[in-house]
């Protein structure tokens, strides 16, 4: 029972089957929390709630119609938030998918931030709408809206507490790729990109785990 991307993979098994997850063909499996350690939730219905979030700053219905409606056609009857741009297109159209879309105008939102690119800020708008949630989601899972594609309902899936990174091909890493190159040392500087180059390199479009 995977779901896809229309450029990478990750596979996801249900819960009966040898729990991992992998990204891409030479990567390493991250495996799932077992179902004993399913975190449970405090709703009173019990049910497990996964939160999809995602960034679709500039895009029009066409780029993410096939994230939005793969989705709800696996079943996923959770919550997808994707935050916008003033230049996002068919808000109409997309929210109409069941998705929660909420506008971020960085110079005045995040002025202190604003000069980071929309990939980098992304994370510190995840990270501020959590905090402002009446109640925490049991799992998060945070996605690239444009190429990929769900096979299956992502909610099946035991998140667990922890952090999941999907890993690219472990023959490349930080220090062999000149887009991580270029995206580290204009972010972090130079001695931070030569601290982790040995390192594989983690996608930051498929990363799940606990709210918390």
């Amino acid at each position: 029972m995977p779901y896809t991307s229309r450029m990478t993979t990750t596979a996801m098994t249900p819960p009966s089957a040898p729990a991992a997850c992998t990204h891409d063909s030479g990567t390493q499996p991250i495996h799932a929390v077992p179902a004993a350690d399913k975190p449970a939730h405090p709703a009173t219905d019990g049910a497990y709630r996964l939160l999809v979030m995602g960034l679709a700053a500039g895009y029009h219905y066409g780029d993410v119609r096939p994230f939005v409606a793969s989705l709800r056609e696996t079943g996923f009857a959770g919550d997808c938030t994707l935050f916008v741009s003033p230049t996002t297109r068919d808000l109409d159209r997309i929210a109409a998918h069941d998705v929660d879309c909420r506008t971020i105008d960085r110079q005045t939102d995040y002025e202190a931030l604003s000069h980071l690119p929309w990939n980098a800020l992304r994370f510190f708008i995840y990270r501020d709408h959590l905090r402002r949630l009446p109640s925490l989601p049991d799992a998060v899972l945070l996605c690239d809206v444009r190429d990929i594609i769900f096979q299956s309902d992502p909610a099946a899936r035991l998140w667990g507490t922890g952090l999941c990174c999907t890993l690219e091909d472990r023959r490349m890493t930080v220090g062999d790729c000149p887009y991580m190159r270029r995206w580290m040392c204009g972010h972090l500087g130079e001695p931070a990109w030569n601290a982790i180059a040995h390192h594989n390199i983690s996608c930051s479009g498929t990363v799940a785990g606990g709210a918390s």
